[in-house]
């Protein structure tokens, strides 16, 4: 985390250090999230990218942004979430999927650091001739951080329980995972210091234990009952299915395909505008002093 800091403030530094003027804004963020891996779709196998979307597990991603415009067209954005994915088969009807009968939720603690594109602008929105409102169309990419932490639920366990710890599927993955963030969104600007967004964004990730399902089912006869019960879940779910993958060394997920989270966010920020300091000049303005009269002195 430390390094990630120091990268973050030396990208930041030659644009604050050189930009005359800026603009800049925070604010706050709130709405849904998706995610794409082992669960979701409907009758068929894996599907790509979104067909593979169920629509119902949709949840929530608040989050909260600080905004530097370095150019007109160009800015930079610091930006927190949290952010909650989850899945689960018996909401699926393919059958082997309902008979693995695994779930997860996960609670995402996101950081990340990107750049802004502007690539549309009106100054005028409605041509009102009083300059009011306007608005920015952007694109963005950048690269940040979040923490993995999927759970199950279960009854016999009191709820929800640490995953990633019972190691279902006997391989340790780490806590804290890079990310890279890349997507859309544009904002209006109301009398140049209220400003109201939307943004969609896609984070491509380099793990596939987002939902603690990835390889293969693991040989668990030497671990605790609660680790082989969350290790393998097949508890006679559709007795119409026939158990293909539920033993030792089948197939459990799909570790081809990294997982993927997505979200779409309504913003509302308050803008300051500005000089910087390190650009400001020193000046002098002579004719502001009134020239004094030299008298000689009289004793």
């Amino acid at each position: 985390m430390r390094n990630i800091l120091i990268i973050i403030s030396l990208a930041l530094f030659p644009l604050f250090g050189f930009s005359q003027y800026y603009a800049m804004d925070y604010g706050i963020l709130l709405g849904g999230s998706q995610y794409l891996g082992e669960f979701g779709g409907k009758e068929k196998i894996a599907q790509p990218f979104i067909l593979d979307l169920k629509m119902g597990q949709t949840r929530y991603a608040l989050g909260g942004f600080f905004r530097y415009r370095v150019k007109n067209n160009l800015g930079v954005t610091i930006q927190a979430n949290w952010i909650r994915l989850q899945g689960a088969d018996n909401l699926s009807t393919n059958p082997a999927r309902v008979g693995r009968n695994l779930s997860f939720r996960n609670d995402l603690y996101e950081f990340h650091f990107r750049l802004e594109y502007y690539f549309y602008h009106v100054n005028d929105v409605g041509h009102t001739g009083r300059y009011q409102l306007d608005f920015k169309a952007y694109g963005f990419a950048g690269f940040g951080v979040f923490t993995n932490n999927p759970k199950g639920y279960s009854d016999a366990y009191g709820g929800w329980n640490n995953l990633r710890k019972l190691e279902t599927e006997g391989v340790t993955y780490g806590k804290i995972q890079p990310t890279i963030p890349f997507g859309v969104g544009g904002f209006y600007t109301y009398k140049k210091i209220h400003r109201f967004g939307w943004e969609f964004g896609a984070r491509k990730t380099f793990t596939d234990y987002i939902d603690d399902a990835s390889t293969v089912y693991y040989d668990h006869s030497g671990s605790n009952q609660m680790t082989q019960d969350y290790a393998n879940r097949y508890d006679g779910v559709g007795t119409s299915i026939e158990p293909l993958f539920y033993e030792t060394g089948e197939k459990r997920g799909d570790p081809s395909n990294k997982d993927w989270y997505m979200t779409t966010q309504f913003s509302y920020s308050h803008v300051i505008r500005g000089k910087h300091k390190f650009t400001k000049k020193s000046t002098y303005n002579y004719s502001s002093k009134k020239r004094k009269r030299r008298t000689r002195a009289k004793f």
